[in-house]
């Protein structure tokens, strides 16, 4: 590829997840995650130098120790930040006490925490990893023990509570189609900012295992994995699992916010996802809005990563 054609591709695909992030999070993005998540190849020099020459041309900004669209008004980092902490620290805790549990084998906070746009109603949303075969069975144990220490958000009570709304097995699912619709422009960064607080080499295995992951991010250092967690004994529960699972379809199908067109519902004995309203349009809508944006106008010809380039070939 010609040096100059490369550049170019560097420096728009940095500005598109500048705006990506302005627009879902309203957050700045560091240049560890400008590296990582980039889905161009490039190391941190090549990366380091599009940023420089995009803040000279008044495209971005710096914030801190990351970067911005230049004109965005970004929301404090600094409190936001410590309000993150503070929820991340109590997520460590209970992700702790959930991994104890029977078949549990990752703890994974993700959406608003795991980013840090986080506010003062903010929740916890873990997705739990299990053992195969045993999904139902862990789900189970764990949503008891949940509502008997209170830990489950409720209407009157959210602010800090944990909500339990995926859960999948070790073998992993294909993300672009079980996690969110294959067009979401979020689904990449939300996975790769999920932060497990247990079991992390498991969720790592998980994310390399995924060929829609590894071929969007070229740049990411993977660790080396481990053994596969396959199902374990007592095959007296796999009755009791296949028994949870029908449960829980016919449960899921009866109720009414599940059959909405914007709801995104997944049950299979590989995967729990209970989503009863998609963010898609309006996160697709707005991105489109700001790649019109006066930082846009010298790459109008250029189409930033969106549904067309989440799309399966």
């Amino acid at each position: 590829m010609d040096a100059a054609k490369k550049h170019t591709d560097v420096k728009l695909a940095v500005l598109d997840m500048a705006t990506y992030f302005a627009v879902f999070y309203n957050l700045p993005i560091n240049m560890e995650r400008l590296v990582n998540y980039l889905p161009v190849r490039a190391n941190h020099l090549a990366v380091a130098e599009a940023v420089r020459e995009l803040i000279l041309e008044k495209k971005l900004q710096r914030i801190g120790d990351a970067y911005g669209l230049r004109g965005m008004r970004y929301v404090r980092v600094d409190s936001r930040g410590m309000a993150r902490e503070a929820l991340l620290k109590r997520a460590r805790r209970i992700g702790r006490l959930i991994g104890l549990l029977p078949f549990v084998q990752a703890v994974v906070v993700v959406n608003s925490v795991a980013l840090g746009n986080v506010h003062d109603e903010s929740d916890i949303d873990f997705l739990i990893v299990t053992t195969p075969g045993r999904i139902f069975v862990a789900k189970g144990i764990l949503w008891k023990l949940s509502q008997w220490l209170r830990l489950l958000e409720t209407e009157e009570r959210k602010a800090g509570q944990i909500s339990l709304g995926m859960f999948m097995t070790t073998r992993g699912v294909p993300v672009e189609r079980d996690i969110m619709l294959v067009n979401d422009p979020h689904l990449i960064y939300w996975l790769l900012t999920a932060e497990p607080v247990y079991g992390r080499k498991i969720w790592s295995e998980i994310l390399q295992a995924s060929p829609y992951v590894r071929t969007r991010t070229p740049n990411m250092v993977w660790p080396r994995g481990g053994k596969t967690i396959d199902r374990i004994g007592f095959r007296w529960l796999d009755s009791w699992d296949d028994r949870g699972y029908r449960i829980h379809l016919k449960h899921t199908s009866q109720q009414a916010h599940n059959q909405q067109p914007t709801s995104f519902v997944r049950i299979r004995p590989d995967i729990i996802n209970l989503h009863a309203k998609s963010k898609t349009p309006g996160i697709a809508e707005s991105y489109e809005r700001l790649i019109k944006h006066p930082p846009y106008r010298t790459y109008q010809k250029r189409t930033p990563r969106t549904a067309s380039d989440t799309r399966d070939k």
